[in-house]
């Protein structure tokens, strides 16, 4: 179920609580009001109907789509005392079948982060567009929101293997297996002697400060790898939110970084 949808799913139980409220003002023993049935019972217990079919509560919308038929047949007229009791049934159907289900409630701030389309910010997201990028940074930030804060870090540590591919392209580093079948203590090596035979090489100013600033991205990888890329790989670690917190910021403005120097998928 989207986490997202619930606040429409609250708003269909308001308002079929402010019907029952209406209801239990008016004398049992009366016929319902017609306009009142219309206007407001039936397009209110349609709505929450609809919110039930989403929960995968078939009991309860079925109850509903047969007191909707009631309502709407107008050789059946109902008391308000009659009608009252029918919404109760719904009410607690839908009460112990919601109960038998687990939901997550999410403040302002962590819904923007769990439905944020460029958690990284743009430019990230328009330097690693491939649906991997995506998806890893996607599920490091929703992992952190709904308090898994070990597999965020798991995620965050995908997202960098991702920049460090970028930097190894970027040098051309040349391997005898598939990037994907490297440990990063190989790539690293490998990136650091390219680099270096690279600075052997006859190079203007510009050049000389672009490998400079490639050395201090490997540098920055290695200490990645060895601060919690190994840690969380090989399950040495479980981490709280502070620390999720502290390296999805390390994180993300690493890979900021590396963009502003042009690296990009």
């Amino acid at each position: 179920m989207d986490l997202l949808k619930l606040f429409d799913q609250q708003m269909a139980v308001t308002s079929f609580a402010m019907v029952r409220t209406k209801l239990s003002g008016m004398d049992d023993a009366v016929v319902a009001p017609i306009h009142f049935v219309e206007t407001e019972v039936v397009p209110t217990l349609k709505e929450l109907a609809d919110e039930c079919n989403l929960l995968g509560i078939d009991s309860c919308s079925d109850l509903i789509y047969f007191t909707c038929m009631q309502c709407e047949n107008k050789a059946f007229s109902l008391t308000v005392g009659r009608l009252a009791e029918k919404l109760a049934a719904i009410d607690y159907v839908f009460k112990s079948q919601c109960n038998k289900q687990t939901f997550f409630r999410l403040s302002r701030e962590e819904s923007s982060m769990f439905s944020s389309a460029e958690p990284f910010g743009p430019k990230v997201a328009k330097a690693f567009p491939s649906t991997e990028s995506v998806y890893e940074i996607s599920e490091a930030t929703k992992a952190y929101v709904l308090s898994r804060y070990t597999a965020s870090v798991f995620h965050l540590m995908r997202v960098l293997e991702k920049g460090l591919k970028a930097l190894a392209d970027k040098l051309a580093v040349p391997f005898s297996i598939p990037f994907e079948y490297q440990n990063w203590q190989n790539i690293i090596e490998q990136i650091e002697s390219r680099i270096k035979d690279l600075e052997k090489q006859k190079a203007g100013q510009q050049k000389t400060e672009e490998l400079k600033s490639y050395s201090e991205i490997a540098k920055q990888f290695r200490y990645f790898k060895d601060a919690w890329r190994n840690h969380v790989a090989h399950s040495r670690e479980t981490y709280g939110p502070e620390q999720a917190m502290s390296i999805r910021r390390h994180v993300s403005e690493f890979m900021q970084d590396i963009v502003k120097l042009g690296l990009s998928e």
